[in-house]
């Protein structure tokens, strides 16, 4: 389904003619729900299969051309294969269920992944033999987290929702080497494109904070002025932007927000039906993927074009949406929703 709607100076996206005016009341599932795995090949917006039967997934991430992992609330991680669209490997990561909040991250050179939703608890897995390697505590409350860029002196960045510090974590030994007390509480975070910055967003103020990792202490420059609750940051390749899912959640459709290199707001939001909170890019930039939940327990896929400016596609979602990613060769970007 295409829709190529212009958007305007999107040099670094700054508007778009995209106006929603419905209210949505969102429906609120709880315990366990069976998710998919949705395929949408990238050069046309289609979905081409799926993956079915994932119990209770909640977090996907992709490490390579062909392997992504889910992990489900209960603690399996599923590893999965997009060659064959189906299941490869299923196996415990801790005990269920878990805290409620989900995440994978891969840092390089991807031999392995990190995993939030063990209450206060970090997993470390190896992805070659399939196997736990260290669980580890480095705050109350993990909140967010995101990975270095580059494959030598890698660093896991985490933010905590009870203490309000941003932690670096030195993924050699899994050890908290520097630390700074934020004043926010964070919910969102991103490195830049250029690996030297991580943007903050926080979870109740529409407040931004911007973390120089170049100084020692991280010095750390505060902006109130983001105007919008965040949900997810993504850095798209090349662009010094950060783009900002705002879902709004007790209003209004939402919008992703355009934040120029120092964190600050650039042109106007971007007004996206639904209520966008999880964002995913494919590797060369071309595409910004926004996922949205409709409010009435199916979601909605919002493709930009980032080279062109314009929407280019608005893919229904059946089912709950959870999360979404895109595979590092960009063939096939994946939505993982429940049933």
């Amino acid at each position: 389904m295409n829709c190529r709607i212009r958007l305007e100076n999107i040099a670094l996206v700054t508007a778009v003619a995209l106006v929603f005016c419905s209210c949505h009341e969102l429906t609120e599932f709880e315990g366990s729900l069976v998710a998919d795995v949705i395929f949408i090949r990238t050069s046309d917006h289609t979905v081409v299969g799926s993956i079915d039967g994932i119990d209770d997934g909640r977090a996907i991430c992709s490490i390579n051309n062909k392997t992504f992992y889910v992990l489900s609330g209960s603690g399996m991680l599923y590893k999965m294969d997009s060659e064959a669209m189906g299941i490869d490997t299923v196996f415990s990561v801790f005990s269920g269920p878990g805290s409620g909040i989900y995440d994978i991250v891969a840092p390089p050179p991807r031999s392995k992944i990190y995993i939030m939703g063990n209450g206060s608890q970090i997993v470390e897995v190896n992805i070659g033999s399939n196997t736990v390697t260290d669980v580890f505590q480095v705050g109350p409350s993990p909140s967010s987290m995101v990975t270095s860029r580059g494959p030598y002196n890698t660093m896991l960045y985490v933010g905590d929702a009870q203490d309000s510090r941003l932690r670096e974590v030195d993924v050699t030994d899994n050890r908290v080497v520097r630390w700074i007390q934020l004043p926010i509480t964070p919910q969102a975070i991103e490195l830049g494109s250029h690996g030297d910055f991580v943007l903050i967003s926080s979870r109740s103020d529409g407040a931004n904070v911007l973390v120089n990792l170049q100084t020692p202490s991280m010095i750390y420059s505060y902006n109130p002025d983001l105007g919008y609750t965040a949900n997810d940051i993504q850095v798209v390749t090349d662009s010094s932007s950060y783009f900002i899912s705002c879902p709004n959640w007790g209003g209004m459709d939402g919008v992703v927000q355009v934040a120029d290199s120092l964190g600050d707001k650039f042109g106007n939001p971007i007004p996206i039906p639904g209520h966008p909170f999880s964002l995913a890019a494919t590797p060369n930039g071309h595409y910004l993927y926004v996922l949205s939940n409709t409010g009435d327990g199916t979601g909605l896929l919002t493709v930009m074009d980032i080279w062109f400016g314009w929407v280019e596609a608005q893919i229904p979602i059946e089912g709950y949406p959870w999360d979404v990613t895109v595979h590092r060769n960009g063939e096939y970007v994946l939505v993982l929703a429940a049933d």
